[in-house]
């Protein structure tokens, strides 16, 4: 499993509420879609910056989404709403895993 950790900013015209709608259309009407998509979260920082938590099968299926996500008409209300310079991507191996 691949864990996508993707922290950003959005734009100070986008409020939390509208953001939050905008993620979950993406949410359920692309990443959901998309081959090997396990689970992701949304989680925002003291700061103002923003936090996806998301977990693929594998490497290849996060590229594959990820070249998608920057086509598809569905995500243009996200994309248009973070700053592009913002954006920090980082991919981990998950090596060993606990649960309850």
């Amino acid at each position: 499993m691949v864990t996508e950790i993707v922290s950003f900013e959005i734009d100070s015209s986008v409020s939390d509420e509208k953001f939050i709608k905008i993620v979950d259309i993406v949410e359920k009407d692309f990443h959901m879609k998309q081959p090997g998509y396990i689970d992701s979260e949304l989680v925002k920082d003291r700061r103002n910056s923003w936090v996806m938590i998301m977990h693929w099968k594998s490497i290849q299926s996060v590229k594959d989404a990820s070249k998608l996500l920057m086509k598809n008409k569905i995500t243009e209300d996200f994309r248009q709403a973070i700053i592009p310079s913002s954006v920090k991507m980082n991919y981990l191996e998950q090596k060993k895993g606990w649960k309850v």
